[in-house]
């Protein structure tokens, strides 16, 4: 089940949705912190007696598991959009050292649309996902998925999206597909 929460930051003319998943590992971090620390002290004493290499893992072990505690954090994707001018979307991972995240502007001119799609994957599973539709540009990617790493619910996805069509658009931008001429607003 996901229990993803949603953050929404309303500015003058800037709106930032943040969908985020909570670290599981939270909670585990003082105890799991504490408890390495009395490990790390007692192989500090072990190995000053001994100096023993098996104790020296008294050392490694307790300083590798604080690493990984602290660096440990939850995912989060992010849509912000500012009035006029465009949306920047967001995805942070799992991993505080991890340089994999991703930061895509798009520009308002850019924009055709912000809508809802539904996708099926494995056997009738069936997914909801918010792209930006986007003209034909250098990149050759029409759509841009909004929250591609966590995928959050329809009913908040629909939220999002009648919030920032708002913003985006004020409420009264459309287009069409004329056949021969492509794509036109509506007004």
């Amino acid at each position: 089940m996901k229990d993803y929460h949603l953050i929404i930051e309303k500015k003058e003319d800037i709106v930032k949705f943040r969908v985020i998943e909570p670290d599981k590992w939270a909670h585990y971090k003082v105890p799991g912190i504490s408890l390495c620390v009395l490990g790390l002290s007692y192989g500090v004493f072990r190995y000053n007696n001994t100096q023993d290499l098996m104790d020296s893992l008294w050392i490694v072990l307790p300083l590798v598991m604080i690493a990984i505690l602290l660096c440990r954090q939850g995912r989060e994707d992010s849509m912000m959009i500012i009035k006029n001018i465009g949306v920047q979307l967001h995805s942070q991972t799992h991993w505080k050292f991890v340089k994999s995240d991703k930061n895509l502007f798009v520009p308002l001119t850019n924009i055709i649309d912000l809508v809802i799609h539904e996708g099926f994957y494995g056997y009738g599973n069936v997914i909801f996902y918010m792209c930006i539709l986007t003209k034909n540009t250098n990149d050759n990617e029409m759509i841009k998925i909004v929250f591609s790493q966590l995928l959050p619910r329809k009913e908040m996805l629909v939220d999002i999206w009648r919030e920032s069509r708002q913003v985006m658009f004020s409420g009264n931008r459309h287009w069409r597909r004329i056949p021969g001429q492509g794509l036109r607003p509506v007004v």
